[in-house]
């Protein structure tokens, strides 16, 4: 039985600092660090040849207060929508990285610059760039408890300290996202969330990037890369199968900003057109953690990609490790 009907997106916003570093950049500041994986850590042919300047540039936090862009686009969603902070009645940090200066999670400091003092204020908080998923999973099962919560935002913020870039998996970027959900909201109908983790792979990948041996790319070609797709191919079936679809009721894919590698890798175990995923939010941003979703879901709207009563997925995965699948009912008119 479908547990998560009657909230659904009101909308959601997306900002990028605007200073950016370039691919080009980053290769040639972790010169030796590349040269070490390709030569001594990676195995798998395909895997050496990735190349990441696909994406360009990423963007990255310089001086910004904690915090101050997401509040920025709270602001902004919240008066697009004619909502004021005393309608929020809960606020869900689902940052990766990211915290207030005292070390705490920003949704008190949200909490504060937006008004919204009778909100119930969470953050979800386990490292994972998969997050977003457990955010909405959380926030709308506190919904579905608690019927005097209408409106409530989900946010992340994320800045990385140390390296940016990860060969052959990633670019990371800085950046924030928000989610407005609202109580029988009909615009974008969350229909289903399965979330996963194994913990057993814990110590293969980490958030601290300034630490060279954060990142195990050894266990993570031997381990993660092998059941990595098939995972995703596994959780896409518990979901699909739940609400009686079949990929091919599937609209449009929403994915994790990683590489072009790792699109090709999702279509084919999938089974589905690469036209079926958007991946135009890649270039230029990089992977900005749990916000991937946040703003590839913002960018297909604008290129008006997702249609009236179309089946939207979004997937991502993260450390830990986790994986995550949400089901969607798009229902805005393509004008809207």
């Amino acid at each position: 039985m479908n547990k998560h009907k009657g909230v659904g997106i009101k909308d959601a916003i997306y900002k990028l600092p605007p200073k950016h570093i370039t691919v080009d950049e980053l290769l040639q500041q972790h010169a030796r660090y590349i040269q070490n994986v390709r030569e001594n850590e990676l195995h798998i042919p395909r895997l050496k040849e990735v190349d990441l300047r696909e994406i360009d540039r990423v963007c990255m936090f310089q001086n910004e207060p904690r915090g101050q862009v997401v509040i920025d686009a709270i602001r902004e969603i919240l008066n697009k929508n004619n909502i004021e902070g005393k309608d929020i009645s809960l606020i869900v940090d689902f940052s990766t990285t990211s915290h207030s200066e005292n070390g705490i999670s920003l949704c008190y400091k949200v909490q504060s610059e937006i008004s919204a003092e009778k909100a119930l204020t969470l953050a979800i908080g386990n490292g994972s760039c998969a997050l977003f998923h457990l955010a909405l999973k959380t926030a709308i099962s506190l919904m579905n408890e608690d019927k005097n919560i209408k409106y409530a935002v989900l946010f992340a913020e994320d800045r990385v300290i140390g390296r940016r870039i990860n060969l052959p998996f990633n670019v990371l970027g800085d950046g924030a996202s928000v989610v407005l959900l609202e109580r029988d909201c009909k615009e974008a109908e969350v229909n289903d969330i399965e979330f996963i983790s194994i913990g057993k792979y814990h110590d293969i990948l980490g958030i601290n990037h300034y630490e060279e041996n954060n990142f195990n790319v050894n266990k993570f070609e031997q381990y993660i890369i092998p059941v990595y797709h098939m995972l995703i191919f596994d959780l896409t079936n518990t979901v699909l199968k739940r609400n009686k679809l079949t990929i091919k009721d599937i609209g449009l894919v929403l994915y994790q900003n990683m590489s072009f590698n790792d699109y090709a890798g999702l279509i084919r175990i999938l089974g589905i057109r690469p036209s079926q995923v958007f991946i135009d939010g890649l270039k230029g941003r990089g992977h900005i953690f749990g916000s991937d979703l946040v703003i590839n879901y913002c960018l297909a709207r604008e290129k008006r990609l997702m249609n009236r009563g179309q089946n939207i997925l979004l997937i991502s995965s993260g450390a830990g490790f986790s994986w995550g699948a949400t089901l969607i009912k798009y229902n805005q008119s393509i004008e809207g």
